[in-house]
């Protein structure tokens, strides 16, 4: 009996969920930056164990923290507005 050949995946199993998880934060704010993290700890793991999947994982990097810093540079400062828009709103009645 000869020995069984064990199969070992070249493609990381966190890549295209990562970025799926990246591209999801256009919808959803909170997606983005979980998936920007775990694709940092994706593209350690594919450097690590010389897999394959670096270009998903990097797409899921920009992908994620491009819109991260998009939603906090558009979104915080309108709700600044709207928050203040309604304190001021408050002392005049």
């Amino acid at each position: 009996m000869g020995h069984a050949k064990q199969f070992v995946s070249r493609n990381n199993v966190l890549a295209v969920p990562a970025q799926l998880l990246a591209c999801l934060g256009v919808v959803t704010y909170v997606c983005a930056p979980v998936g920007a993290i775990l694709d940092h700890v994706t593209r350690r793991q594919i450097r690590e164990r010389g897999q394959t999947g670096n270009g998903f994982a990097l797409a899921a990097v920009v992908i994620g923290w491009s819109v991260t810093g998009l939603y906090t540079c558009l979104v915080l400062p309108l709700a600044i507005i709207i928050i203040e828009a309604g304190a001021l709103a408050a002392a005049f009645s």
